[in-house]
């Protein structure tokens, strides 16, 4: 599943949980995620075989909110016992009859709830006589049969509701499921957890004008009555969907649809072209293994609490994440419909074929979906370089996330609700998916193959763990590779089992490098655990005269320290972690520093392959933040940028600069970070570049845009915007310019031209705006424009803004509200705002927003400034009941008092290095070196700094 709660923010680090040691997988956990007191899990001595679900859906015109069900559970009793228990929750049971299968007997049986682990306990009535059976019979199938009903609610979880306006503007309902990771029980009484796999027959009751789809075709029987849907492979109940709706379909193939709203079908004609050869290209890469359901349907739903779900043979979607229409959105939606795409079909067979014993192993499932979406969508769309985006736009924000020292495993014991939930995250997913391409690096990608292959059919219809998947992969190491066999599981505990990653240090000594490995740390901690912690690492490198093509390691690292040769002459430079292909780190003594630096200020810097320009951009930075290395030594490594033109650096650099231009603000350096003056021709050369070599919109659709410049121009075809901050009708045909077809302003365009213009405007450019927004048939183009409401400076629409977030369902679907929050604490005007409306109305956000309320906590975190909004914030987090977002706002708490100590750390530093005084021996820029247009390195760090927000959010993929 992908899962999103902010939209069209500048990109922030997300503030994780941890456990620093190498843990077993017993009930040990991080300092902030303890076992619970309760037992959470269901018994093992009872295992359902089969459902048969009989659904009547959306009763109660014109308000539908109720529906029905009968149920028929065939269970295996394992081990003999009393009583049987399975889940619901939110649902009302009218009548339950359990039959001996094997005696077609009826027993009778009393039943009782548990409201906080929505366990149902079925227990035999021992009161019917001497001859009323006490037990449960081992090796004996037992019926359930139940009648119930339940509510469709609209919290977009379960069997919820959805609605939207039609073009006659009449609302239209329709029920839609989101099951994942335990809401099946809120749709039918079930055993609401991974490992219990069965079969499920499903029958919809039929309404007029309502059509239903599930996860499996309709079998040929004609019913008048209802939709019977033929039977499931094995399957876990959070994989189950149904649908019944007014939707319309596009297909390609017999076998392949996408559905939709009637009024928005015709924007599904990319999701129908690219899906099929996207099951194609995962199918391929695992050595032709089929995709294992005769269907696929895609659904984009009006309100959905996830990005997309994965459920087999029927993934569902946010709007905005399946259809495409090249007007009304931005380049780079088109690459994010196929990755998400790719990322559930690689579901299709990681988590669905073969699923998690428990959600320990959500990265089983997570993981490889992460590696699919850029791996698989690099095999159709081959003109995108996801290969190399996946480093910027994967890895190095895992690594970020991991540098924390509350990170937590991969593989992490859970087991409440809450801390299942809480493990969604970047570490399930991004690190996992990171770890993964590690893995395929060291194996090399035939044995990688040849092992997911073997896993996948060792385990397919049941449940596996990360032990199964090191088994079948060691299985194919010794067999293709045996001269570089090296045990699997021993290798991957170190990444898997403990939280973090290692810093390698390599520093030179005449002909010898000594290298040493520690946990990397934005604040370094010296606990004797956090010196102890090793990880086996695949060494890579490559030298001055050497190439960045081989990524075999060159040398297994176990210890916390070794000793090699050195690989190329004393004036020439080393770069390990080739492609940055290993999870980790890497810093440098200063010769080696300098050397590069040089390098990469010379005409032949394109020499060092693109990712690790970017790698050696993210870990200086990082370094630097982390106290590791100089900032001046960092920053000097910047002043190349000038000559860059590729896309994969420039995204490193200006996410890191982020960090900068954050902590900067309000501080005696963030004058000298700020443009006063630049001219067009010097903003035109640095965009062009690189959005032309991005690929990802046309060379004429540029953006020039800086703060404290009084004018923006727009150049789009052959027409010149001219908009003037001083003068209001300009600035009102700025906004209205996308309206005008003789005039059309590019989606990729409007972001920036929108924010602006209200950034400087009033109550009649937003509403004007918003008028926009209301109007529009086209979810891409909604979640652009409230992004853009939240750049007004003026305080009343602000918080009038807020409140509709909560307030105006008809407007701001809940999936969408999260943004709306991340759009006003991201404006400068608008952060204390946001704050004291969380503070004053949490309970409402809360319940509104859903699980976006810690990215909100984690957000606002993120842009404190001073000791006293820290203070407030924590005072917070202490006093407010803050629910399943109380571990992220902790985490907050902790990121923002390392932030505050960052400034009073290095604020001094980089004011100095800003101002050009010697702060470092490593070389400075001299005239020529960086650019013919000699740009001073404040002038550099400014220039990244002015334009960093608009080329983010032009640029973001996820």
């Amino acid at each position: 599943m992908l899962w999103e709660t902010v939209t069209f923010a500048v990109v922030l680090l997300q503030i994780l949980m941890t456990t620093s040691t190498l843990p077993s997988l017993e009930k040990t956990v991080s300092s902030d995620i303890t076992a619970s007191e309760i037992d959470y899990r269901l018994p093992t001595n009872v295992k359902p075989i089969h459902y048969k679900i009989i659904l009547n859906p959306l009763i109660e015109e014109p308000d539908p909110s109720t529906f029905t069900g009968e149920e028929i559970i065939t269970v295996k009793v394992i081990e003999e016992t009393e009583s049987i228990t399975l889940h619901y929750n939110n649902i009302t049971i009218h009548d339950v009859i359990i039959t001996r299968a094997s005696t077609e007997t009826n027993l009778t049986v009393n039943h009782n709830y548990d409201t906080v682990t929505h366990f149902w306990v079925i227990s035999l009535d021992t009161s019917a006589g001497e001859d009323a059976e006490r037990t449960f019979k081992a090796n004996e199938e037992y019926l359930i049969l139940i009648q119930y009903s339940g509510h469709h609610q609209d919290d977009m979880y379960g069997f919820y509701r959805s609605s939207y306006k039609d073009t006659e503007g009449k609302t239209v309902w329709l029920a839609t499921t989101q099951f994942e990771p335990g809401h099946a029980r809120r749709a039918f009484p079930c055993f609401d957890e991974p490992a219990f796999k069965a079969t499920f027959e499903i029958s919809i009751q039929k309404k007029r004008n309502l059509h239903a789809i599930s996860n499996m075709p309709i079998k040929n029987d004609e019913n008048e009555h209802y939709y019977n849907f033929e039977t499931t492979p094995v399957m876990p109940t959070y994989l189950i969907a149904f649908i019944v709706s007014e939707f319309k379909s596009l297909n390609k193939t017999e076998n392949f649809h996408v559905w939709a709203r009637e009024g928005a079908i015709e924007q599904a004609q990319y999701s129908v072209d690219v899906g099929p050869s996207l099951l194609n290209a995962i199918e391929d890469f695992l050595l032709d293994l089929k995709y294992p359901m005769p269907k696929m349907d895609e659904v984009a739903v009006p309100d959905f609490s996830a990005g997309a779900m994965e459920n087999w043979g029927l993934t569902t979607y946010r709007e905005r994440i399946i259809l495409y229409d090249k007007d009304h959105a931005t380049a780079a939606t088109k690459q994010q419909i196929a990755t998400v795409a790719a990322h559930e079909f690689a579901h299709q067979w990681f988590g669905d074929l073969v699923s998690p014993e428990w959600w320990n192993y959500l990265w089983l499932n997570e993981g490889f979906a992460t590696y699919f979406e850029s791996f698989a969508t690099d095999m159709v769309e081959t003109a995108w370089r996801l290969k190399e985006q996946f480093v910027v736009r994967d890895l190095q924000p895992a690594l970020a996330a991991d540098a924390l020292l509350t990170s937590h495993p991969i593989t992490q014991y859970v087991d409440s609700p809450n801390s299942i939930r809480s493990i969604f995250d970047t570490i399930s997913y991004e690190k996992a998916g990171s770890v993964i391409r590690m893995m395929e690096h060291f194996l090399t990608t035939e044995v990688f193959k040849k092992g997911l292959r073997r896993y996948l059919e060792s385990r397919k219809y049941s449940n596996a763990n990360e032990e199964h998947l090191y088994d079948a992969m060691n299985k194919e190491f010794q067999a293709t590779k045996p001269e570089l066999y090296a045990d699997v599981s021993n290798i991957m505990h170190t990444w898997t089992r403990q939280a973090g990653y290692p810093l390698v240090t390599v520093t030179s000594e005449g002909n010898q490098l000594t290298i040493t490995q520690k946990r990397f740390l934005l604040m370094p901690s010296s606990t004797p655990e956090e010196d102890s912690a090793l990880w086996t690492i695949p060494l890579t490198y490559t030298t001055q005269d050497g190439d960045f093509h081989n990524t075999s390691t060159k040398q297994w690292m176990k210890s916390s320290s070794l000793k090699i040769g050195r690989p190329t002459e004393e004036n020439k430079w080393f770069i390990f972690n080739v492609q940055q292909t290993g999870f980790y780190r890497v810093n440098y003594d200063e010769n080696n520093w300098s050397l590069l630096i040089r390098y990469l200020r010379s005409d032949n810097y394109e020499k060092i392959s693109a990712v690790n320009r970017a790698q050696l951009l993210d870990d200086a930075l990082n370094l630097a933040r982390a106290g590791v290395l100089k900032y001046s030594t960092a920053l000097e490594l910047t002043t190349y940028l000038i000559k860059e033109e590729d896309y994969i650096p420039w995204y490193s650099a200006l996410n890191d600069f982020t960090f900068l231009n954050l902590r900067l603000t309000g501080t005696d350096a963030y004058p000298l970070f700020k443009v006063k003056q630049l001219s067009c021709r010097l903003l035109y050369f640095i965009i062009f570049i690189i959005f032309s070599t991005a690929l990802i919109i046309s060379k004429k659709e540029l953006i020039f845009s800086t703060y404290e410049i009084g004018c923006l121009k727009c150049v789009h075809s052959h027409h010149d915007l001219k908009f003037c901050h001083r003068n209001n009708a300009e600035r009102k045909s700025t906004i209205a310019y996308s309206h005008n077809d003789s005039t059309y302003l590019s989606p990729n365009l409007q972001s920036v031209t929108y924010c602006t213009a209200l950034r400087h405007g009033g109550k009649e450019e937003w509403n004007f705006l918003w008028n926009k927004y209301v109007s529009s048939n086209y979810a891409t183009e909604q979640s652009l424009i409230l992004t853009a409401l939240g750049c007004t400076t003026d305080q009343a629409l602000i918080d009038g803004y807020l409140t509709k977030s909560i307030e105006d369902r008809v407007n701001i679907r809940r999936q969408d509200a999260a943004s709306v929050f991340s759009a006003v604490y991201s404006n400068p005007d608008g952060f204390q705002l946001a704050f004291n409306f969380l503070q004053a109305n949490y309970d409402s956000v809360a319940s509104s927003y859903g699980t976006g309320v810690s990215s909100i906590i984690t957000g606002i975190a993120g842009r404190i400034a001073t000791q006293e909004q820290l203070d407030e914030f924590r005072k917070f987090v202490e006093n407010k009941e803050l629910g399943a977002a109380a571990e992220a706002a902790r985490r907050a708490v902790e990121s923002a008092e390392q932030n505050l100590e960052w400034s009073k750390i290095h604020g001094s530093e980089i004011e100095s290095w800003l101002k050009g005084e010697p702060t470092s021996t490593v070389p400075s820029t001299t005239p020529g070196e960086a650019s013919s247009l000699s740009l001073s390195p404040a002038v550099c760090v400014t220039l990244f700094t002015s334009i960093l927000y608009q080329i983010l959010n032009t640029f973001k993929m996820k």
